[in-house]
């Protein structure tokens, strides 16, 4: 979409952009991963282990005030590209908490063989990320896409926490 809205030369910038800001949310598709796999072979112990992931998304916090704080300073491709990504970088890196709550929710739902959940709350995350983007992006340039991909996911942990985040297992009869 950055490319036939904005150009080769924008997209390239979303481009070095989105590849800076990839490792920061790995620490929670770990966790998440982890999660999954736990509550699957124990799902008597989901509740706590969720809780403690939850709790293991929380170094995040430091990369991500490094991103945001020395971001320019990241994109070491030159100064057209930190001139023209860094904002778009930060707003990734802070994507990054609240992907991580939605990505822990998704493997509780895994576990609990709740898709629906799974399915719905990602189609609505990537339609409003992209309806947005839509938007944005000629209005905010690549900054649109960081800016529609932060609230989308903003907006699907609030959909979660007005839900109430609860597990719910099973008992074999």
């Amino acid at each position: 979409m950055a490319v036939n809205l904005l150009g080769a030369e924008r997209n390239a910038d979303f481009y070095i952009a989105r590849m800076m800001a990839s490792p920061v949310p790995i620490i929670s598709a770990m966790t998440s991963g982890s999660l999954f796999a736990e509550g699957s072979y124990n799902e008597e112990r989901l509740a706590g282990d969720a809780k403690r992931s939850l709790k293991l998304i929380l170094p995040l916090l430091p990369a991500i005030i490094i991103v945001f704080f020395l971001g320019d300073k990241l994109l070491l491709f030159g100064r057209a590209y930190s001139e023209n990504a860094t904002r778009l970088l930060q707003m990734l890196a802070l994507s990054a908490l609240p992907l991580g709550f939605n990505y822990i929710y998704f493997s509780v739902k895994r576990v609990e063989r709740k898709t629906k959940s799974i399915v719905g709350l990602s189609a609505f995350i990537v339609v409003a990320t992209l309806a947005l983007s839509y938007f944005l992006l000629p209005w905010m340039g690549i900054l649109g896409a960081g800016v529609s991909y932060l609230a989308a996911q903003v907006i699907a942990t609030s959909i979660i926490g007005f839900r109430g985040f609860k597990t719910h297992h099973r008992r074999e009869v």
